[in-house]
């Protein structure tokens, strides 16, 4: 009985530590960019598509799509975002709410980030472009952030993205040009890292290594 109560345990320990790595704890891990502080929010003029684009030297893996969310007050749409290569080829199409989505505290006093756990997404390397939809005054629309500090994580930026004056609210591929980190504009989609395969690989060979070592002793 008492094998069978640690059993039980066991295997209850295995499923909390798969459901860590689901794709809705991702949410909670650091984005691949981050503000720092500074810049100025502002609103798009007319429909709009705003964002960034960047660089991978090495494959990485998306966990999950976010948005920038100023003053960390609700959202007055839902933002699509969508994840581009650099060849215009849309692989994500991801849209991000109040309802759908996990704050993520920032590094910069003036917001926070609203993330939607997606199926995982391997990117390798290559450029690419994320951007979102911005809303109008007219329609309702949240404000992003223009010329901010900011920091990167596994991903190089390379520079703005933007297309403005849209006939309604939908994804476009944008314009690019380059811009230095420590003034960047159109903030803000986003992208979060899962944990590497490997990582969840050695928590099971542990939990399993464990679940052995008890067994023996009874």
């Amino acid at each position: 009985m008492a094998r069978d109560r640690i059993s039980a345990h066991l295997v209850n320990f295995l499923i909390v530590a798969v459901l860590a790595f689901s794709p809705a704890a991702f949410a909670n891990i650091q984005p691949v960019l981050d503000l720092t502080g500074g810049g100025f929010a502002t609103e798009p003029l007319s429909p709009s598509v705003a964002g960034w684009e960047f660089q991978l030297d090495e494959p990485i893996t998306i966990g999950a799509v976010g948005i920038w969310d100023e003053g960390k007050q609700p959202l007055n749409i839902a933002h699509e975002v969508g994840l581009y290569t650099s060849a215009q080829s849309l692989l994500l199409d991801v849209f991000v709410n109040n309802n759908n989505s996990t704050p993520v505290g920032s590094a910069s006093p003036d917001g926070q980030w609203l993330f939607t756990s997606i199926t995982p997404l391997l990117l390798q390397p290559g450029d690419y472009v994320l951007v979102a939809t911005w809303g109008d005054p007219i329609d309702n629309a949240d404000p992003f952030r223009l010329q901010a500090n900011a920091v990167t994580s596994s991903v190089t930026y390379t520079g703005m993205c933007s297309k403005t004056g849209l006939d309604s609210l939908h994804l476009v591929f944008p314009d690019c040009a380059g811009a230095p980190l420590d003034n960047a504009s159109f903030f803000g989609p986003d992208l979060a890292i899962i944990p590497e395969p490997a990582s969840i690989t050695l928590l099971g060979f542990g939990a399993l290594a464990l679940f052995r070592g008890v067994r023996r002793r009874f």
